[in-house]
């Protein structure tokens, strides 16, 4: 089972008895199990039938058999165990003994009254040839919680900001993915506060974004590029002469450059071959709204154009390093060649 599905099955009120959630996302996990639990157990309910356990201290015999004990004022209790490592290969050394046939016993009839919820954080995969974990998948739910797709990725934080009573327009989403490097953690967060600093306005842009989020030095290069090749060039001395603030060794912004670059012209050969946007993203392991825009790229400029590019920034970088040039000059000579050459 996948989080959506997971997500949408307590949407309809859906429920199992036994839940198994691994996975290095998290923050999904973590946000899944409060879910769950509001979900699943009334406000009033929760300090009575809501408990944690940790399997490096508590048996998962006095874990069963509190989730054998009725719930106290209400219809249902909920158990979230963690550090359930009996599940993977890891060898641990716990501080209680673990009998696991008795848990193989409840797997084949749990209470019926009774949500356990096992998780296992930065655990990227199961012991499948342990008899417990055939019979989990057997009785219960599994749940994996990888690193979101890009689609997924937009999906979530489409969710994210109906949740804050917002929408993403034009390109926020591209620019939020872009300067958080997909970490939900951080785009969680910057979600908080692009919510504030819009204020009662009911929309975010890709605007807002850059105005507000960090800045970090592969976007401003991913920034400077773009510029580059759209031929905005006001737009590329600004966003030079910002990284030149920020201290940006030249010599660093010359390898990324001559990278995106690189990655217009493999862009420029997949397409001459046939390959379509999605399978562009595949090769070049890239996210597809990064693919848009170097096919783009690639349809503007003749393939000897962009290779005189990338011989410009190697000349410049030898002459750098050999003395012969001045760094922060480099790069404005090869932006003047570049405005030249197109």
């Amino acid at each position: 089972m996948h989080y959506f599905q997971l997500q949408q099955e307590l949407k309809q009120g859906g429920c199992q008895p036994l839940y198994l959630l691994y996975g290095t996302e998290t923050l999904l996990m973590n946000r899944m199990v409060r879910e769950m639990e509001q979900q699943i157990i009334p406000g009033e309910e929760r300090d009575f039938n809501i408990q944690r356990y940790d399997c490096m201290q508590d048996s998962i015999q006095s874990i069963l058999e509190d989730a054998d004990t009725f719930p106290m004022l209400g219809e249902r209790r909920f158990l979230h165990v963690s550090n359930a490592l009996f599940f993977t290969a890891q060898h641990v050394t716990y501080k209680v003994e673990h009998n696991l046939e008795q848990l193989l016993q409840y797997l084949s009839q749990p209470a019926p009254f009774s949500i356990i919820v096992f998780t296992l954080p930065q655990v990227e995969k199961l012991d499948e040839r342990k008899k417990i974990v055939k019979m989990f998948r057997e009785k219960g739910s599994i749940v994996q919680f990888q690193p979101l797709k890009e689609a997924e990725i937009s999906q979530w934080l489409k969710s994210e900001a109906e949740h804050y009573g917002k929408e993403l327009r034009g390109d926020a989403t591209e620019a939020l993915m872009i300067a958080c490097k997909n970490s939900l953690a951080q785009m969680e967060m910057e979600m908080e506060k692009l919510t504030l600093y819009t204020g009662e306005r009911s929309y975010i842009t890709g605007e807002d974004v850059r105005t507000l989020v960090p800045r970090s030095l592969e976007s401003d290069v991913f920034a400077l590029a773009n510029h580059l090749f759209k031929r905005e060039w006001e737009a590329v001395f600004r966003t030079y002469y910002d990284l030149l603030q920020f201290q940006e060794s030249p010599l660093k912004l010359f390898a990324l450059l001559a990278r995106q670059v690189r990655l217009v012209l493999y862009a420029q050969g997949f397409m001459q071959q046939g390959y379509g946007e999605r399978q562009i993203a595949q090769r070049l392991k890239l996210p597809t709204f990064v693919i848009r825009s170097l096919m783009q790229y690639a349809r503007q400029y003749k393939e000897v154009e962009l290779r005189q590019a990338l011989i410009m920034i190697a000349q410049l970088d030898y002459e750098i390093k050999t003395g012969q040039t001045d760094e922060k000059l480099a790069i404005e000579r090869f932006i003047f060649h570049f405005q030249e050459v197109s």
